[in-house]
């Protein structure tokens, strides 16, 4: 829109909306430090942004997090905290994450 990409602003700026509670800041922040866009790579940091985004109701960061749990990356993997965390936004409509139910045999 006019003016250059700059990553790290972008992170401040969705930091600052996601300490305030905006969902979308939240899960937005978490797929940042997952990428490494503008900020540090760190898949805990992720997990703990996608998390207050998926306690609010956010599908893909629930689904997001159901990855985490499965692979053991950002935390320790948890097929229990996988399987809850998949059925949370299969039960929201994600199908991506109706397909993980699917694949680890569980519904």
């Amino acid at each position: 829109m006019g003016k250059p990409v700059d990553a790290a602003e972008a992170a401040s700026w969705y930091r600052r909306a996601a300490d305030r509670g905006h969902v979308l800041a939240q899960h937005n922040l978490g797929n940042i430090h997952f990428a490494g866009t503008g900020v540090v790579q760190d898949a805990a940091l992720a997990a703990q942004w996608w998390r207050l985004a998926a306690e609010a109701g956010d599908a893909i960061p629930q689904y997001r997090l159901g990855n985490l749990f499965e692979q053991g990356l950002g935390v320790s993997q948890d097929r229990e905290a996988a399987l809850r965390w998949y059925r949370n936004a299969a039960g929201r409509g994600n199908r991506d994450a109706a397909a993980a139910l699917l694949r680890l045999g569980a519904n």
